[in-house]
């Protein structure tokens, strides 16, 4: 933070702010599970991992070259 209480952000900073708003909508949920049901949205699996390997993705994710969603399994 500056002394004037404001945020670090910009190149020099290498940071970048990203805000993400979610709600729940039950409706556009099915939607979008019958359309990959159907093939015709595709999801990109990069991996499937127990939940008790929740590090293991965090460090797969950090490492980068990830191409695709890691999913957590309980």
């Amino acid at each position: 933070m500056t002394p004037s209480g404001g945020a670090l952000v910009g190149p020099r900073f290498r940071s970048r702010v990203v805000v993400q708003e979610v709600y729940a909508d039950g409706a556009r949920l099915t939607e979008l599970s019958a359309l990959v049901d159907n093939g015709q949205f595709g999801l990109r699996l990069a991996g499937r991992l127990p939940l008790a390997e929740v590090a293991v993705a965090h460090e797969r994710l950090a490492a980068g070259g990830v191409r695709g969603r890691l999913v957590l399994v309980p």
